[in-house]
């Protein structure tokens, strides 16, 4: 398979799941009063309605209103880049910057063909890794945390909001994930495993497909 492995795709999904519970229209929180839009879920359907219908600007949101520094969608795209790749994939091409699919596919692109890890692409560091937590890690530390770490400790000491908890916390995510997949029993073609009550695991289940069937 040319998409993601197992692995891979838990050790991101540990990432996802603190930067937005998953959510793909989620405009970091903080930013949500101070752009004047309410709290929670409605803060984010009417911003990200505000980006689909053009009210919020395309420089507007690819600069976070000049600051460079608000994060949206499941990775929380922050970088002005990456955010104007999103762009370009969704809301140019009549699509809302809020699609799931879309948002998978921006991600796989980056660090396919843009992030890498010495001569190795970020994509092939985390496909190759030995456990969720490998996986967890490289994600974290060269498309998370936006630069070029090597470490937990780097990553905590810079963003000390994280810590070594939040650090912790989407290791044990990822492993979460692989287990809740039927660890080793995942398979190249992403396929469905549990449904767990407790959470929305068809959403979850089709975003690790996405992830482990993308091929370009």
């Amino acid at each position: 398979s040319k998409g993601m492995s197992g692995i891979g795709a838990a050790g991101m999904m540990g990432c996802f799941k603190y930067e937005s519970n998953f959510q793909p229209n989620n405009l970091e929180d903080s930013y949500q009063a101070k752009w004047g839009y309410p709290g929670g879920e409605a803060g984010d359907k009417q911003y990200t309605s505000d980006v689909d219908s053009k009210r919020e600007s395309e420089k507007q949101f690819v600069t976070s209103r000049g600051t460079g520094t608000s994060g949206y969608g499941i990775p929380q795209f922050t970088s002005s880049n990456l955010k104007q790749d999103l762009y370009n994939r969704t809301v140019k091409k009549g699509v809302s910057i809020s699609d799931t699919a879309w948002q998978l596919d921006a991600i796989l692109s980056h660090i396919k063909k843009n992030a890498k890890v010495n001569r190795v692409t970020l994509f092939d560091k985390i496909k190759q890794a030995s456990s969720p937590t490998e996986a967890n890690k490289w994600f974290l530390w060269r498309y998370e945390a936006g630069v070029a770490y090597n470490s937990d400790a780097a990553v905590a000491a810079n963003y000390p909001w994280m810590g070594m908890q939040g650090i912790n916390n989407r290791h044990n995510a990822a492993e979460q994930y692989y287990e809740m997949y039927g660890g080793s029993g995942m398979d190249d073609d992403g396929v469905a495993y549990v449904d767990n009550g407790d959470y929305d695991m068809s959403y979850i289940d089709s975003m690790t497909d996405e992830l482990m069937s993308q091929t370009d």
